[in-house]
């Protein structure tokens, strides 16, 4: 598997982030690799609470139901590692039967289903706010999050139905942690696995994204400061790079600065893995 840093399939706002994933069909190291994404260290349930209400799912299917149908998945359910493996080498998760035609790719050799990587982080503040709260409204910031990363993948695609599995992380860096633990860094990994193509066919997606990142991740900003106002939150709009973000009013600036994206619009958890 091999995900993409070239400066032509690389694209970056504070907001989002995109990368271009290779992946073999037949490799049987994608369910590890499908594995690491999931993993507990990284989730927001790995800190979960005495006395908090019960973890919710911290993966789903996203998409349209014509799209996911075809991978034998629902969109809302949760995203497993096995389906979310066969679906990066354009399986159904329950038949194996290939639904994605791969193509060839001299960087591996042989066939390959390209998919893409879009991941939508949430301002420092949020992610501070996420760390202080109850398990409530934890939970309540963490659908949030999830709302705010569906319409800006809705946005940036424009219009054609898709799917993808979506995974929100806590943190950027998995345990073993180093002498405390990292600071919360809220975001959400959405694996586009394909688009459906004029015939209702899905397929892999060969999009160049380009200035669309912006108008998507503007989106997905604004759904979510809708959804913290409706939990009560002041916004407090024109912040970050040229003024074009925003963060939860009141959260000291240090603290909402060490759980920024603007220094760290990776997650090395998941990126040190390079070629798979």
């Amino acid at each position: 598997m091999i995900y993409s840093n070239r400066p032509a399939l690389w694209q970056s706002t504070p907001v989002l982030t995109t990368r271009t994933v290779l992946t073999p069909v037949g490799d049987a190291r994608t369910q590890a690799m499908a594995q690491l994404v999931l993993m507990d260290g990284l989730a927001p349930s790995t800190f979960h609470r005495q006395g908090d209400p019960p973890p919710r799912a911290d993966a789903m299917w996203l998409g349209t139901a014509d799209a996911l149908r075809q991978l034998g998945v629902e969109r809302g359910t949760q995203a497993m590692a096995a389906p979310l493996a066969q679906a990066w080498q354009g399986r159904h998760a329950k038949t194996h039967v290939q639904v994605i035609r791969p193509g060839w790719s001299p960087a591996l050799g042989g066939d390959a289903v390209r998919s893409h990587e879009i991941t939508f982080w949430a301002p420092g503040s949020v992610s501070v706010i996420w760390s202080h709260s109850e398990g409530l409204l934890r939970q309540e910031l963490e659908q949030a999050m999830m709302a705010g990363a569906d319409v800006a993948l809705a946005e940036l695609l424009a219009s054609p139905r898709f799917a993808a599995a979506a995974v929100l992380h806590a943190v950027t860096q998995a345990p073993p942690y180093a002498r405390t633990v990292p600071p919360p860094v809220l975001h959400v990994h959405c694996y586009l696995v394909g688009v459906t193509d004029p015939g209702g066919q899905l397929a892999s997606s060969r999009r160049q994204f380009g200035e669309t990142v912006r108008s998507g991740g503007a989106a997905g900003r604004l759904r979510l400061a809708e959804k913290l106002r409706g939990l009560g939150f002041q916004i407090e709009a024109l912040t970050g790079p040229g003024g074009r973000f925003f963060e939860v009013a009141g959260v000291p600036p240090q603290l909402a600065e060490e759980s920024s994206v603007w220094h760290r619009a990776e997650c090395p958890a998941i990126t040190h893995l390079g070629r798979y």
